[in-house]
């Protein structure tokens, strides 16, 4: 691991304007590591722990609830405001390249009920491929069964998502998508717009 953060270190200190780091297979099928972690959303979610702590005028009527919870949730920076996500040595390389204006994109992960860091980190960006859409009893669209998806899980979190290129749709994970979006970001002419399509998707 001190190879990925001496990585991280002349990524700081190089004229890149953007760095991809790609744990997403990794993180999910290893053991866990004080380096790439994983950490499962019930330990790190702190969504019910929020709702309670705002403050409820007297009388409201339960009708009201709906209207506090979506104002105070429009104040939220974004869902890592409701996590609480531990930073290991890698995580902590990874937001001081993001701290010199560089772009930082990890891959989002391949377990749904899991928060992969360094990805979960607020100045990093998480990406992943779209989630397939299912009915209501679990079916996917007559229109997509033709489609072989992904076998990996899907990240539940991811800042940039997209639709798995044609041909590797059946084995791609997060640790795809990242890349996909390093060299996307890579050839933007004001890459400060990923920032305002992560705050659109929010």
């Amino acid at each position: 691991m001190n190879l990925i953060e001496d990585a991280l270190r002349a990524v700081a200190d190089s004229e890149a304007d953007v760095g991809n780091l790609s744990f997403g297979k990794r993180a999910a099928l290893l053991p866990l590591t004080p380096s790439i972690s994983r950490h499962p959303l019930t330990d790190v979610y702190r969504g019910s722990k929020w709702a309670e702590s705002l403050e409820v005028p007297p009388g409201m009527r339960n009708g009201d609830a709906t209207i506090l919870l979506n104002t105070a949730a429009g104040e939220l920076i974004g869902w890592r405001d409701l996590m609480d996500i531990p930073q290991s040595s890698i995580g902590h390389r990874a937001a001081a390249v993001a701290d010199v204006r560089k772009i930082v994109i990890a891959a989002a992960g391949d377990l749904s009920n899991f928060i992969v860091e360094p990805a979960g980190l607020p100045k990093i960006f998480s990406a992943g491929f779209n989630r397939p859409t299912v009915d209501a009893g679990g079916i996917r669209p007559l229109a997509e069964e033709r489609i072989v998806f992904d076998l990996h899980d899907k990240s539940c979190v991811p800042d940039l998502t997209g639709t798995p290129p044609y041909p590797i749709r059946a084995q791609t994970g997060s640790c795809v998508a990242a890349p996909l979006f390093t060299g996307f970001a890579a050839l933007m002419v004001e890459r400060i717009d990923l920032g305002s399509y992560r705050e659109a998707m929010r």
